[in-house]
């Protein structure tokens, strides 16, 4: 984009803003759609904001927005595996974002976040639907089995199943359209993390 189109592309969060006004959404629902873009170092827009200056919740969404995005871009050539994504953000844009958020979103995901496509041992191929947090090797995937209805896919525990591990994740680019149709993360991952299994996983730590 040219800078008219980028400066165009960012009043979307100034006309959000209105919108929930009209709508009568909260004051901080309102804060969140105008700030999920503001950066901590001040690089972000509209306002180009620091620091704490940007509320929590606005900070909370940037640094998920920017992940799903790097997951998920409209170009799919482009598309980062989530662990490349993550580990983008740590080690070249961690300066841009609140440093504990991004460490709790890397803690939460784990080595291997919903919506990885994995190949496992046994050359099937799979997407990461849930994280295990006792055992981060051991997730829960939808497996691609063009012999099934994609709305009857199989899913397979990995920790009931010991002979079967996740042998390496695979870029979407990588898989052939129909594969990555059926396997569509947008389409199946939801983010969910038991709250009480992650700390009793914390407890049972030395």
């Amino acid at each position: 984009l040219n800078k008219a189109e980028r400066d165009f592309r960012n009043m979307h969060c100034e006309y959000g803003r209105r919108a929930g006004e009209k709508v009568g959404l909260t004051p901080a629902v309102i804060t969140v759609i105008h700030q999920h873009h503001e950066l901590i170092d001040g690089s972000g827009f509209p306002q180009s904001l620091k620091g704490e200056a940007i509320s929590l919740a606005s900070r909370m969404v940037a640094v998920t927005n920017h992940y799903d995005n790097l997951c998920n871009p409209v170009n799919l050539a482009q598309a980062l595996t989530p662990h490349e994504a993550l580990s983008m953000m740590f080690a070249q844009e961690r300066g841009k974002y609140d440093a504990k958020l991004l460490q709790i979103l890397i803690r939460t995901l784990g080595i291997y976040p919903p919506g990885t496509i994995v190949k496992l041992s046994n050359d099937t191929l799979a997407a990461v639907t849930t994280v295990n947090s006792a055992k981060p090797l051991k997730p829960t995937v939808v497996i691609y089995d063009p012999n099934v209805p994609k709305e009857e896919a199989i899913i397979l525990n990995l920790e009931e199943e010991p002979d079967i591990t996740i042998a390496k994740a695979i870029r979407p680019a990588q898989l052939p359209r129909p594969v990555y149709e059926y396997l569509n993360p947008r389409k199946r991952v939801t983010y969910y993390f038991d709250a009480k299994a992650s700390q009793a996983g914390a407890k049972k730590k030395p």
